[in-house]
């Protein structure tokens, strides 16, 4: 995604893979790091502009200080903000800063635009999935609705949960009929990610007090033919934040996307031109007050003597 595409031990680990910096499939120049020039996917020009416009900037080397290279424990020690050698936590990390925050200020104020809550709202109860505001209703309507409202007064823990969430699906069907749709020219490309995020979007313009979301975006373990894959992937990546932010035109001052993975990729490329678990990343964050236009971080390196194990070292964690 974000490459020191012209760095020697960059290009001799990765003959078959490598981002160029010239030629057909050469890299978008971006920026220098620590006097290291950077070079974004040339299936992600929507980013560039992005970048030159001041509302993304990129951190390198970020990630856990983690010996692992479990996607299912690196993942959750992750959501829930965890390195090795710390006390392990029953919540999630956004779970944590809903409650330091008050985040949670009203029955739709914590999201995941999707089919489930992921780890990182571990503890939050208030927290609602919401994969797509048009189908969030009850099996039978208002039938079972009335049956439910019925069987759970209140009173407990669980019942409290099932009437506020009957309420939220109230609330979402009544806003949902009067929403101006989105404008179709702002881009969103019909995939994954492109739905997941203009749900979202849905749900912001409602005006229901969303205050912390989460979205999900999968398939990037590419340890066989990576070039074709990963091209694909983040030409969704790219479109569909870049649509997502034409959509949310009046509300960026308001808005701070992070992006993360649970960790980065291997520096040397595997035998089937593709990459194994590695380290560190680059995070992104896209906002109407990020100090954007610019790389941060602290770059470490990539000869033998600077990695982790083989890995771009984790620097920021």
């Amino acid at each position: 995604m974000l490459s020191p595409a012209g760095d020697a031990n960059y290009i001799a680990a990765r003959p078959g893979i490598k981002v160029p910096t010239s030629g057909e499939n050469a890299g978008i120049g971006l920026d220098s790091l620590d006097g290291v020039d950077f070079y974004l996917s040339n299936s992600a020009p929507e980013l560039k502009s992005l970048y030159d416009n001041e509302h993304i900037a990129f951190i390198h080397a970020t990630g856990l200080h983690t010996a692992d290279r479990s996607h299912f424990t690196v993942q959750a020690n992750m959501e829930k903000g965890v390195a090795d050698g710390e006390l392990e936590q029953d919540t999630g990390w956004l779970a944590r800063h809903v409650a330091s925050t008050g985040a949670a200020s009203s029955d739709l104020a914590v999201i995941a635009s999707g089919a489930s809550n992921p780890v990182s709202l571990l503890g939050e109860s208030g927290a609602t999935a919401i994969a797509d505001p048009a189908e969030f209703k009850i099996a039978g309507d208002a039938l079972n609705a009335d049956v439910i409202r019925a069987m759970n007064p209140g009173g407990s823990p669980y019942q409290d949960v099932a009437i506020s969430t009957l309420n939220a699906v109230d609330l979402v069907q009544e806003k949902y009929a009067t929403l101006e749709k989105s404008d179709a020219n702002v881009g969103y490309t019909g995939g994954a990610l492109s739905r997941s995020l203009s749900s979202l979007a849905e749900l912001i313009k409602m005006d229901l007090g969303v205050n912390v979301a989460t979205v999900d975006f999968g398939s990037w373990d590419m340890h066989n033919n990576l070039p074709n894959e990963f091209a694909q992937r983040t030409t969704e990546f790219s479109q569909s934040l870049n649509a997502f932010w034409k959509d949310m035109l009046d509300y960026r001052d308001r808005i701070t996307l992070v992006t993360m993975t649970e960790f980065g990729r291997r520096l040397q490329q595997n035998a089937n031109n593709g990459t194994d678990h590695g380290s560190a990343s680059a995070m992104m964050v896209m906002s109407g007050n990020v100090k954007g236009g610019k790389i941060y971080g602290d770059w470490p390196g990539l000869a033998a003597s600077q990695l982790n194990n083989g890995d771009l070292a984790v620097t920021t964690d």
